[in-house]
């Protein structure tokens, strides 16, 4: 931001909020990125303060902005963003412990999650706490609804029928083969005996 000019032929200007004036200033200096000055009357550099913890502090700019969500702001105004397979969803954090871990049934996919909610795991998958990618559910199981958070929610696969690998959905067995419970492929008829299709 500009300094307002408050000009006075006599004593000059008052240094504005942001800002700090040396003696013999022509024109205010604005304070540093990762300082803050929030009054007028800066005198020196060390009038500029570090910013507070769980907030960004730009140059020239006396006031402090909440740490954005997904981030936290500890000292001198760094920004570090969560981690993937956790989510902070407040302004405003100072530490490390307001990036929380993902719940199951979802996935945080990217540094910096906010909102875990617009990542349900999607079917053919489970998705246990803190990841950040789907897991697929095994051969031999299937799962056609959103947000697992186990692989128990990773339905066995029913006889008569075979799972692929992440299946959303169970597949007949076709005629000549059979498929018990649990099965990821067809299982050709033995010899003595006929498998007619489902």
């Amino acid at each position: 931001p500009n300094p307002v000019s408050m000009s006075s032929p006599v004593i000059g200007d008052l240094c504005p909020a942001g800002y700090y004036c040396l003696a013999a200033s022509q024109a205010p200096t604005p304070c540093p990125a990762d300082t803050l000055r929030e009054t007028s009357g800066g005198k020196t550099l060390q009038d500029c303060l570090a910013c507070p913890v769980g907030y960004k502090c730009f140059s020239g700019d006396p006031v402090k902005r909440p740490c954005s969500p997904g981030y936290y702001c500890p000292a001198d105004g760094t920004t570090i963003p969560c981690p993937a397979g956790s989510y902070n969803s407040r302004q405003g954090a100072s530490n490390s412990s307001a990036c929380l871990p993902c719940p199951a049934g979802y996935f945080c996919r990217d540094n910096a999650t906010s909102n875990y909610a617009v990542y349900p795991c999607p079917i053919g998958n489970f998705c246990p706490q803190s990841t950040n990618a789907p897991v697929p559910c095994p051969s031999g199981t299937y799962r056609n609804q959103l947000a697992a958070g186990s692989m128990a929610e990773c339905t066995v696969c029913p006889a008569g029928y075979y799972c692929t690998f992440a299946a959303t959905f169970y597949s007949p067995c076709v005629g000549g083969t059979f498929c018990p419970s649990g099965s990821s492929l067809p299982i050709t008829c033995p010899a003595g005996s006929y498998c007619p299709p489902l």
